[in-house]
Order: C-alpha cells, then sequence, then structure tokens
C-alpha cells in the first residue's frame, strides 16, 4: 500500500511539472489548521522539514502568511504558534486586511490560476473546495497515516493528457497535430503549442506495409514420388551416403592382397 501511495505521488507531481510548470525548491503554503494538526493531533512536529520533501520527492520551501500565527496565538496555540514563525513568510497583498483569516489570505495568495505555483495544506473542508476550483492548486493533508497528497482531477488530467501526447508524436513525426488539439494544447502549455505545426489536409498519413518474404529463407516444396514404402526410402539414403576413407582403404587392401 505505502509502494503504491508514493508511486500515486510522484504521478501527480510530475503531472503538476510537465503541465503548470512547478519547478524545485517546491513552495508549499501552510494554513494554521494544517500547522495546529500537526503539532498537536497527529503529532509530526519537528518532522515537516523532512516528511514534505519525502512526500514531493524533491527540495521545498514552506511559507505561512502572517495571518496564520496572528490567528493562532489569540487561540492561545502557543506551540502551533511557534512552529509557524519557523517557516518563510509569505507576502501577501498589501489592500488585505490585517484580521483577515488564513484561509483569505490564502485565497489571495493563489488567486485565479495559482501564479507562485503553491502546494497549499490544509485541513479545512470550505477552503479545499474553493482551491479545487482553481486550475494548478495541488492539495495536502495530514491524516492518522502520514501526509497526503491529493491526485488531479480527473477531467483536467484526462484533458491535458491528450494534447500532451499529440505533441509528443508530432515531435516524433508520427503526424501532425489537429487545430483542436493545438488550441486545447495552448491552454495547458502555451510553449508547446508554438513549436506544433497545423495539420493540413494534403499530409499523407504514413503506413507500415507488410514486407515480402526473404526468397532465401523460402523453401522450395518438394515433389514425391509415387509408390514406394519405407524399404525404399532406406535404400536410396544408403546409396547417396558417400564411401567414409576407412571403407576405401580396406578395399584397396583386400585388393592389394588377391594380386
Amino acid at each position: 500500500m505505502r509502494v503504491r501511495r508514493q508511486k500515486n505521488n510522484r504521478k501527480t507531481v510530475r503531472f503538476y511539472r510537465v503541465q503548470h510548470g512547478f519547478r524545485e525548491p517546491f513552495k508549499v503554503l501552510l494554513d494554521s489548521t494544517f500547522v495546529h494538526v500537526c503539532c498537536e493531533g497527529v503529532g509530526t512536529v519537528g518532522t515537516l522539514p523532512t516528511a514534505l520533501p519525502r512526500l514531493l520527492g524533491g527540495k521545498v520551501r514552506i511559507f505561512v502568511t502572517r495571518h496564520v500565527g496572528q490567528e493562532l496565538r489569540n487561540l492561545k496555540h502557543g506551540k502551533s504558534a511557534a512552529l509557524a514563525r519557523t517557516f518563510d513568510l509569505a507576502k501577501t497583498p498589501e489592500d488585505l486586511d490585517s484580521d483577515a483569516s488564513p484561509a483569505d489570505a490564502i485565497l489571495r495568495l493563489v488567486g485565479t490560476n495559482n501564479p507562485e505555483h503553491f502546494f497549499v495544506a490544509t485541513q479545512d473542508k470550505r477552503l479545499k473546495r474553493a482551491l479545487k476550483a482553481i486550475p494548478g492548486t495541488p492539495l495536502i493533508a495530514a491524516t492518522v497515516n502520514g501526509l497526503v497528497l491529493d491526485e488531479p482531477p480527473t477531467k483536467a488530467a484526462a484533458g491535458a493528457e491528450k494534447p500532451a501526447k499529440a505533441a509528443r508524436d508530432q515531435a516524433r513525426g508520427d503526424g501532425a497535430v489537429s487545430e483542436k488539439e493545438r488550441k486545447r494544447l495552448s491552454a495547458v502549455r502555451p510553449d508547446l503549442a508554438d513549436a506544433v505545426k497545423r495539420k493540413t489536409s494534403g499530409t499523407p498519413a504514413h503506413k507500415k506495409r507488410a514486407k515480402a518474404p526473404n526468397p532465401l529463407a523460402v523453401k522450395k516444396k518438394g515433389k514425391k514420388e509415387k509408390g514406394g514404402g519405407d524399404n525404399d526410402g532406406e535404400e536410396s539414403k544408403r546409396a547417396r551416403k558417400a564411401p567414409s576413407k576407412r571403407r576405401e582403404a580396406r578395399k584397396q587392401m583386400a585388393a592389394a592382397a588377391s594380386t
């Protein structure tokens, strides 16, 4: 089960790297609920700097907003607030109210397309539902079994796989890409869309044709003689068999002795 989960995590990280341009060191933005659960509930305090790189398979920078520490201090979670101070501080928009909740601050940082490429770690279900509607925003949660990386939406993964496969086929020369596939590719990977050529109606499709058999490998069928049994076949084999040198020598010695 652990091996399958690690395989799924690598697949998810690869999806966000290819389709949305995530790069190392990965940026992880923590919510106050996630910090408190890791510190008090799950008991992974002190292991986040090692658990997150193991989860994402690369170097990680951990960020929190100033609203996280403020909320944890207001709730009198001193241990969680002390843990939050050890992480980097993410810059929030200047027009954001200082009394805003950490969820509102995270939504303002992520925006409409997550330009900073944040992995958002939260336990807030309402915030999760809002972030799932934003493309290119992976989510991390803490459970009893450890940290969990949510898989990307099925429709988004399936829609991104088709244009990516078409781009790979175009690079290999397997065929051109249609205008519809090119528009779909430009939505997820604009850099690849410029390199892909448009499909023309006069482009012939390359088909593999069956090759003729090697004439040297084809054995011609011999004609069978009518009649005769097994004895005739044995006699013909003995007749075709060349005499050995020892037999010829014995014949010569016998002929010399008789003379």
